[in-house]
């Protein structure tokens, strides 16, 4: 695709964000007119397009990816087909990929900090031991890479691309002898083109660690106390793979704690009997080196925070936006005025062809004129039957409530049982425009209202009108005001969600309130939330790093 913005199905492409052997990624918006949501679609390249290898490849990434719903893994929002293109609709991560923060990291000569590099590697670990343990698949990542690792400005881990991955559902799309993933961090049984196990994703994961951990690139050795670079040989590279082990974390940087070498160093083994047997395993090893206070997340958010510029790639996002809105609106209008106006009698009459065409035009007119009687009165009948029927209801109402009145003031002066009234039906519910901005109270006051109108709104029932559909919109707009740092925005749809009873929206006013500091309020709605879903950890980990802020 040469233009952007451009339309694709029920997406905008904005621009596109990479390209790779199979795939082209591009952030895109969704959604109706100034209610537009950032999004991530993925295609197929145009070259393999017309490869019936690559076609299932891709189908199949699609087949995984809607299938895992997991707190660090990025979110898939549609799979479908467009004029037979498949593609991939996933959540907007905003942030960046570990690559980036590595790469920052060199430049500036400072290794990532402990407790940051820790978080993102129990985040991860996390991730690949839902995946690995989904519905029996044997389900491997088998790229486990610092480009594959998204970190948000919210300090969240989220694991994507799951394009080279192995499944049970994968059978006869890998040939034999193929090797998929990035060279410098292959396991030695993938480099060796051997059967691979969970094992695999572990050493990857461990290698990631290292790299953040040590502030070098895969390949460094020491000769002695000298710090050597890596070759750029890819055979010898290959060798240090299969042969070489590299140096403790803490010996390339001492705030690295020695104890955390040994867990590093088991990840790492070079025959896999010697790692960790499941990613579950070694989150469990690295949670005594987690941060609680600060929380690691908040670490890592800060880190990303002072590496690169939020504010400035919101505006030009919003940006971009705006541009493609004015952009579909210009393509639009030309199409409206590109259609000759309809003629006029007297256009028609002044017309050469003389006294025929003047009969036609005055033989149409009439026509005209006797169909706008005909639908007026048809109309006023209309409007009249509903008159009738409105006074005969409120008749039959008002018929209905008398005697209940005249029962409730008998019992209330003699205490005399009475026959059962019928009571008059309940008041039908108006329901609210989806796009009425919700009222949200200022900052000086969340403290107090908000926490009311939010424990009032989750324990009102739903609203007989509101459907799923609704109830899931409004979060999501929720959820991506709150990504794009917009608190108030975020903060009134999540209230309107909890209001028709979606039980999600508490979660994200709990952490609405957290990143506003109201840290009573954030314990109140995340506790809420886990006596719901007393099994959720995300929602446990949430409410844990609230308490720690508090001191408890």
């Amino acid at each position: 695709m040469n233009e952007l913005p451009a339309r694709f199905g029920p997406y905008v492409l904005l621009r596109s964000l990479s390209g790779g052997g199979v795939g082209e990624v591009f952030l895109a918006m969704s959604g109706p007119p100034d209610l537009e949501t950032l999004c991530v679609v993925k295609r197929i390249v145009q070259e393999r397009r017309g490869d019936p290898s690559f076609l299932l490849r891709f189908r199949h990434e699609a087949d995984i990816a809607r299938r895992l719903v997991h707190g660090n893994i990025v979110r898939t929002h549609a799979v479908g087909e467009v004029e037979g293109e498949p593609f991939i609709a996933q959540e907007f991560v905003d942030g960046h990929d570990l690559q980036e923060l590595l790469d920052r990291a060199a430049s500036e000569r400072r290794p990532i900090p402990v407790a940051a590099a820790v978080q993102v590697a129990c985040e991860v670990a996390h991730a690949l031991a839902y995946a690995h343990d989904f519905e029996g698949l044997e389900l491997l990542h088998r790229d486990v890479t610092p480009g594959n690792i998204r970190v948000t400005y919210a300090g969240e881990v989220k694991l994507l691309d799951f394009g080279v991955a192995r499944s049970e559902l994968a059978a006869g799309l890998t040939v034999p002898g193929e090797c998929w993933g990035k060279l410098a961090f292959m396991s030695p049984e993938q480099a060796r083109n051997r059967p691979l196990d969970r094992r695999t994703d572990i050493y990857t994961l461990g290698l990631v660690l290292w790299t953040m951990l040590s502030g070098r690139p895969v390949g460094t050795v020491l000769d002695g106390d000298r710090v050597v670079a890596p070759s750029p040989d890819k055979q010898r590279l290959l060798d240090d793979i299969l042969k070489r082990d590299p140096p403790p974390p803490s010996r390339l940087n001492p705030a690295a704690p020695v104890a955390l070498d040994e867990v590093v160093a088991r990840a790492m083994a070079k025959r896999r009997e010697g790692r960790f047997a499941n990613a579950a395993d070694l989150a469990a090893a690295l949670a005594p080196f987690a941060s609680v206070v600060p929380s690691g997340a908040a670490i890592l958010s800060e880190l990303l925070q002072n590496s690169f510029d939020a504010k400035a790639e919101r505006a030009e996002r919003a940006e971009l936006v705006a541009a493609a809105q004015r952009t579909l609106r210009a393509g639009a209008a030309p199409a409206a005025a590109s259609r000759p106006p309809a003629a006029s009698i007297a256009d028609v009459a002044a017309a050469p062809g003389g006294r025929k065409a003047r009969r036609m035009a005055a033989a149409r007119a009439a026509g005209r004129g006797w169909r706008a009687i005909l639908w007026t009165g048809l109309g006023a009948i209309l409007v009249v039957g509903l008159l009738a029927y409105d006074i005969l209801h409120l008749r039959r109402a008002t018929d209905a409530e008398e005697p209940s009145a005249a029962v409730d003031v008998s019992a209330a002066s003699s205490a005399v049982a009475a026959p059962e009234a019928v009571a008059p039906p309940p008041p039908v519910p108006r329901p609210i425009p989806p796009t009425q901005p919700a009222q949200v109270p200022p900052d000086h006051l969340a403290g107090s209202h908000s926490a009311t109108a939010a424990g009032e709104a989750a324990t009102r029932p739903p609203r007989p009108e509101a459907s799923l559909a609704e109830r899931a919109a409004l979060l999501d707009r929720a959820q991506a005001a709150f990504d794009q740092g917009d608190l108030d925005r975020a903060q009134g749809e999540a209230r309107r969600a909890a209001a028709l009873g979606n039980r999600e929206a508490d979660i994200l006013l709990g952490a609405i309130a957290f990143k506003r500091g109201h840290l009573d309020e954030a314990e109140r709605l995340l506790s809420k939330a886990l006596e719901r879903d007393p099994g959720n950890p995300r929602i446990a980990r949430q409410l844990q790093v609230v308490r720690a802020q508090q001191g408890k």
